[in-house]
């Protein structure tokens, strides 16, 4: 029962640590597809857009957006699986996790602000959900605001918040690997134990029925 119990608990470990490291993986993937969807927008409100083309171009842009918040959605849900599922690793892993040390410049309303901060991962994609809420608020995306709030993305989607989650990730692959070490090394163990063990109750058994035996057999022979 006992070695179950381990076995039970190792295994639901490994699957958790397999949940944070795809939830990692899934923070790279959506947040590059907001950034190049970004910068096809911006690349759009760049080019020559005459009066007759400001509807098409902004419904074009606001298609675009649906996409933007799909991705986003799936951003914060994986952001929210790892916080959720972090409290049982150590303390060194959540040191890596929760470090300020992405760097973001500007601001929505003003991506060429001087201004810079140091952030989590998890603040990043705090202030990434703010900038693309602001587009969803805009009645046009074809206007300074939209053009703004799509470079503010762009310059801070990747780079500082690709090499923190790379950290990351690799950080939850070695827990992982870890985990499987260790689940292996349980199996391994049970694979000797359970038979030694099983070879010992059989043995304590034949004694208590031998004791039982030579014990009945010794009052019958005094009658």
């Amino acid at each position: 029962i006992i070695l179950k119990t381990v076995l039970d608990s190792t295994m639901n470990s490994l699957i958790t640590k397999t949940d944070l490291l795809n939830y990692a993986q899934l923070r790279t993937y959506t947040m590059t597809r907001i950034q190049n969807t970004a910068r096809g927008a911006a690349l759009t409100l760049a080019g020559s857009i005459t009066n007759a083309q400001l509807g098409v171009a902004d419904q074009q842009l606001k298609k675009t957006l649906v996409n933007v918040q799909a991705s986003l959605d799936a951003l914060v849900e994986a952001n929210d699986g790892i916080i959720q599922n972090i409290d049982h690793e150590e303390e060194e892993m959540k040191q890596i996790i929760f470090e300020k040390s992405i760097l973001i410049r500007g601001s929505a309303l003003d991506p060429t602000d001087s201004h810079t901060e140091l952030l989590t991962s998890f603040q990043l994609v705090s202030v990434v959900t703010s900038a693309i809420n602001s587009l969803m608020r805009m009645d046009s995306l074809v206007t300074g605001a939209g053009a703004r709030a799509f470079a503010f993305l762009i310059n801070n989607c990747l780079d500082g918040f690709l090499a923190k989650n790379d950290e990351i990730t690799q950080a939850f692959l070695n827990s992982l690997n870890k985990q499987k070490d260790s689940l292996q090394t349980m199996i391994n163990l049970s694979v000797i134990v359970l038979p030694l063990l099983l070879v010992g109750i059989v043995l304590l058994l034949t004694v208590i029925i031998w004791h039982q035996y030579t014990t009945e057999k010794r009052y019958l022979l005094a009658f």
